[in-house]
């Protein structure tokens, strides 16, 4: 093969080939059931997910909005229609900053979370619209990229692992299978770079597999069973 064609293949190559995947992101560190159980809860029974927001590739970001979803299947006007609910929800009142206390009181760089406590789209009232928490809304005016062990989490505490921003607990409501979804891409989250620029951002997932009671499955089997046995005898 030519120089040409060999240079003309590397580009093309390269046009086709995967980005690397951005330092910016979402992931989830810890899981806790209630039921003991951090996959598969029966109804009644809640789950709590820590989440940690990095930047190791220190992007510069201007604004930031992360949320969650996919805990509502979303069928109109079907008040059984939520396979999981929201219960509550908290985040980091900064990121990518330390915070620095001084006379004036404690004062915190980075991203500012404009969003105190999570808020459940409708109050918690079923709407037209997806189900969703807002976890963290944050602005800078002069951009802001570093990710320090400094940062400051959920209730002023930074863990050694990682600087957790965003914590949320929601209870399961009725069978079904919840694909939990936390970053960017829904209602209007987005991280936004230099002059507007939409940043590359990870979103995390989690999968919660909802069942039935065991007294409940044990009453659908025992009824599942004297309708079979019904059948037999009219046959």
């Amino acid at each position: 093969m030519s120089l040409k064609h060999l240079s003309l293949t590397l580009i093309a190559a390269a046009l086709v080939a995967p980005l690397s995947a951005s330092a910016l992101g979402v992931s989830v560190v810890n899981a806790v059931g209630s039921g003991g159980n951090n996959t598969h809860l029966e109804i009644g029974q809640t789950i709590t997910l820590d989440l940690v927001l990095e930047n190791a590739g220190a992007d510069t970001v201007f604004a930031l909005g992360i949320g969650a979803w996919g805990y509502d299947t979303g069928v109109p006007g079907n008040p059984l229609d939520n396979v999981m609910g929201f219960v509550s929800g908290s985040g980091a009142p900064a990121a990518f900053a330390a915070a620095n206390t001084g006379a004036g009181g404690t004062v915190f760089g980075g991203l500012q979370n404009q969003v105190t406590t999570a808020v459940e789209e409708g109050g918690g009232i079923l709407t037209f619209n997806e189900q969703r928490v807002q976890l963290f809304d944050g602005v800078d005016s002069v951009g802001t990229n570093n990710d320090t062990a400094a940062d400051l989490g959920i209730n002023l505490q930074p863990i050694s692992s990682g600087d957790v921003h965003m914590q949320v607990t929601f209870s399961a409501i009725q069978p079904g299978t919840a694909n939990l979804t936390f970053g960017v891409g829904q209602f209007g989250n987005a991280a936004v770079g230099t002059g507007g620029s939409a940043l590359s951002f990870n979103n995390a997932t989690y999968t919660v597999q909802i069942v039935p009671e065991p007294g409940t499955a044990l009453l659908m089997g025992v009824g599942l069973a004297g309708l079979a046995a019904g059948g037999r005898r009219k046959a």
